[in-house]
Order: structure tokens, then C-alpha cells, then sequence
């Protein structure tokens, strides 16, 4: 495929876990298969998360599994000025509005209700969010969940969403956009956690006059406890001593074939790419992990 660009983009809030390298690799192996370029991208945006070293230790661990960003890797915390200048553009636009209801507010009103709109609010202490005039966020097509519907509501405010936070934080359904616009990204394959932000994010595209890529989520990985494998509920870091191992258990939670055995790791990779069926991902959105 010509012009595939994919991409990687893991938070530095601790260490690579399986979660995270089962994301990876379907990314790189999708866009290699199609002839295509894997970026890595460190989403630092709010960096009173980040861990230090985090960062370094993520990227050393990927390389030890064979996989390399075809690109110079960029940090969203020194993309700041970029996303101050889309922010300004829609401001022109009068796409954006002021918006003093905080978490505890919004946990009383039960949800979030738009009545920030009409007020013309000071920027001082206050997040910024996006104007959205619509009574639904839009279907698509996922390519591994298939037809996602629209998302109507009979309060068409409810779907204005933040940009910048109170604390003059980016947020992340922003700034991985614009990211995705000026890394001419065109395919997006993460956890099906994130499935219910792509409208949204897909409205942000239109907003910004682009192309949107094309979205494949992949079933989510949870323990046997039904929790999320993730950094906050503790997953365990993969070990780099056992980096052949943890792809080939990648590959069987994909759906793929198996490699040879006694191959190097560039050498299983070569043969993930050359095996690589994306329509054989299972169609759900968890998927329990028991290894």
C-alpha cells in the first residue's frame, strides 16, 4: 500500500507491558506488511504523569524486540507551540468556548451540560472546549469491530469536549490529532479502550479540514479479574531477557500463525510481516489474557 504511515504512541508513565507491546506490534507488523512506515510518537502531553526515564526505557525496550520508529521519534511536550497555534486557529473560527464547570460540578448535574456557551467566560482558571452543533457524533467503520453507529443524544451539548484543561494542560483527544495531521499518519490501530473517543476525534479532524485515517481497535487485554492490562492496575513490566517469547505470545493473541521455532527475533518478525492477516483478529472488544 502506497504511503501507509502507522504509529506507536505510548504514555511514559512506567514500563512497557504486555498491553502495550501486543499494540506495537499489530501496528508494525500491519504497516511493514503494506510496504508502510511505523512511527513511534511519546505522548508526554501531560507531564505530571510521566515517569522519569520512562520514555528512554520504552523505546530501548521496543528495539530489543526488533522494533524501530522509521522516523525521528517527537515528544508531544515539546510539540506545545504547535497545538497553541491550531488552538488560535479555531478560535478564529469561533469553534472554541470557555468553560469553568469542574469534575465536581460536573458529577452534581450528573453530566455535562453546555451552560459555559452562552457566558463568555475569561481564559483565566477556566478549561477550553470545542463548540460541536451536532444531535450526534459520527458512525464509522472500524476495521477490525466493523459498522460503528452514530452516537445521538436529544442534548446536542453534551458533546462539546475539552481541549485545554483548567491546569493549561493539552488534552489527549487534541493533541494526538494534530500529531496524527503533521505525521501525515493514515492508519490507527490501538486498544479498543480508546473506541468510544474516535468520533470525536473524527469531528476535530473536520474541524481542521483533514483527512481522517482509518481506524482499526484491537480486542482489549484484561486479566482474569476483568481489569484492563495497563500501568494503573499494575501490570507487570516484559522482560527483555525473554523478548522472542513475549512476541510469539503477541502473535497468539492476534490470531497469527506461529513462527519456526529456533529463528532469531528480526527473523520471527520477517515472518509475522510475510503471515500477517489482520481480518483474523478476533472481532470483540476484550480479550482475556492467561499467560
Amino acid at each position: 500500500m502506497k504511503d501507509y504511515v502507522g504509529r506507536f504512541a505510548p504514555s511514559p508513565t512506567g514500563a512497557l507491558h504486555l498491553g502495550s507491546l501486543y499494540t506495537a506490534i499489530a501496528g508494525f507488523l500491519d504497516a511493514k506488511s503494506n510496504n508502510g512506515s511505523w512511527l513511534i510518537r511519546i505522548e508526554d502531553i501531560d507531564e505530571t504523569r510521566a515517569v522519569p526515564d520512562a520514555a528512554q526505557n520504552i523505546i530501548k525496550t521496543l528495539a530489543i524486540h526488533g522494533l524501530h520508529s522509521d522516523s525521528k521519534i517527537i515528544h508531544q511536550s515539546h510539540r506545545k507551540d504547535r497545538y497553541q497555534q491550531v488552538l488560535e486557529r479555531l478560535f478564529k473560527k469561533n469553534a472554541l468556548f470557555y468553560c469553568k464547570c469542574s469534575r465536581k460540578q460536573l458529577v452534581e448535574y450528573s453530566h455535562y451540560s453546555g451552560r459555559c456557551r452562552e457566558l463568555s467566560l475569561p481564559s483565566e482558571g477556566n478549561a477550553i472546549r470545542l463548540l460541536i452543533e451536532q444531535s450526534s457524533l459520527p458512525g464509522f467503520f472500524d476495521g477490525i469491530q466493523g459498522n460503528i453507529a452514530p452516537q445521538p443524544t436529544e442534548d446536542k451539548n453534551v458533546f462539546d469536549f475539552i481541549v485545554k484543561r483548567r491546569d493549561q494542560f493539552f488534552s489527549y483527544l487534541f493533541s494526538c490529532v494534530i500529531d496524527d495531521i503533521d505525521q501525515k499518519v493514515t492508519h490507527i490501530i490501538r486498544g479498543a479502550d480508546i473506541l468510544d473517543s474516535t468520533p470525536k476525534q473524527l469531528l476535530l479532524f473536520k474541524h481542521l479540514e483533514a483527512s481522517a485515517p482509518k481506524f482499526f481497535h484491537l480486542p482489549l487485554l484484561i486479566n482474569e479479574n476483568g481489569q484492563k492490562l495497563s500501568k494503573q492496575n499494575l501490570s507487570p513490566a516484559i522482560s527483555e531477557a525473554t523478548a522472542r517469547d513475549n512476541i510469539l505470545d503477541v502473535l497468539t493473541l492476534l490470531n497469527q500463525p506461529t513462527p519456526p521455532q529456533n529463528i532469531t527475533i528480526n527473523q520471527t518478525l520477517d515472518f509475522a510481516i510475510s503471515h500477517w492477516n489482520i481480518n483474523k483478529i478476533p472481532m470483540r472488544r476484550n480479550l482475556t489474557v492467561d499467560f
